[in-house]
């Protein structure tokens, strides 16, 4: 007779837009009981997932992230290099890894996907040593980001509010990068090192970006009048942003170091959440096959 699965789920109640009280209710009802011991734990403060996933990392062959975005990097990043997988339920704003990776966003089925038990591995990143599961970025979609941690709601609809009240008085800062032996001066309105695909809700940023062929994309996306707004966005949904004039790509395997040369302690983003930088200076760095998730 096999040994069960032992399996961590942790939630994180304040994420994206409810649903997350159903949770319980439906890993009794639909989890595999002949496959899987399994216990439920919830974050009570920023970074507690964190926490949580290094503590018992090494107790469980796989820990499944219940929120968004931030929660599935936060305890992603603990399991990089370990044995234990990676999973998700997706419940947050925009769910953009768990998209990406094609993890169903209704709850029973993303938990027949961990029924399978189908694992791969994935790349990583980090920036300035703190890791990233999908992307990092600076500019204006870190001062989205600061704008969106600062508010009292959540969802897609908030992010739009937010996009277009700073857009018109956003001023671009000034790069300059370092990337396959070149140096690149540049002032767009955002940078983003890319391994997943997208923000979330279908908003594609990088849409050859894979997850799984050891590459990393760096995105510049030029300001662009406001008559381009309504092409930009269906070009950003339809995956076709990279044929648009005000994008630029440049693929890389190893590192890429970033510097913004006109202020000294700037905003970035890790996956979606606001961090506030001490150096201007970012050093981004790839980890191959570095995490084991659940798809």
């Amino acid at each position: 007779m096999h040994s069960k699965i032992n399996i961590l789920f942790i939630i994180n109640p304040i994420s994206g837009v409810g649903k997350k009280n159903l949770i319980p209710k439906a890993i009794a009802a639909h989890l595999s009981k002949e496959k899987f011991d399994y216990k439920i734990e919830y974050t009570q403060y920023p970074s507690h997932g964190q926490k949580i996933a290094l503590e018992n990392k090494h107790l469980y062959q796989a820990i499944v992230a219940i929120g968004g975005d931030g929660t599935v990097s936060e305890i992603g990043a603990s399991l990089i290099h370990s044995e234990c997988a990676l999973g998700i339920i997706p419940c947050g704003s925009g769910n953009g890894i768990a998209r990406h990776l094609a993890i169903p966003r209704k709850i029973k089925k993303a938990i027949e996907k961990i029924n399978a038990f189908n694992v791969t591995s994935i790349d990583t990143g980090t920036c300035n040593q703190t890791p990233f599961i999908g992307l990092c970025g600076f500019g204006f979609d870190a001062h989205i980001a600061e704008a969106f941690e600062k508010h009292t709601k959540r969802g897609f609809s908030t992010y739009i509010k937010l996009v277009s009240k700073a857009y018109s008085k956003y001023k671009p800062h000034h790069y300059q990068i370092s990337i396959n032996d070149q140096e690149v001066k540049h002032n767009p309105l955002l940078v983003c090192i890319a391994n997943s695909s997208q923000y979330g809700n279908g908003f594609t940023i990088s849409p050859i970006s894979t997850m799984q062929d050891g590459k990393f994309e760096l995105i510049f996306i030029a300001r662009f009048p406001l008559h381009a707004i309504p092409k930009l966005i269906k070009q950003f949904f339809s995956k076709q942003i990279h044929h648009s004039k005000y994008f630029q790509s440049i693929t890389f395997e190893t590192q890429v170091k970033v510097n913004i040369t006109d202020e000294k302690t700037p905003s970035f983003h890790i996956d979606g959440d606001h961090k506030q930088s001490n150096t201007s200076s970012f050093d981004i760095q790839l980890l191959p096959k570095s995490l084991q998730v659940l798809v």
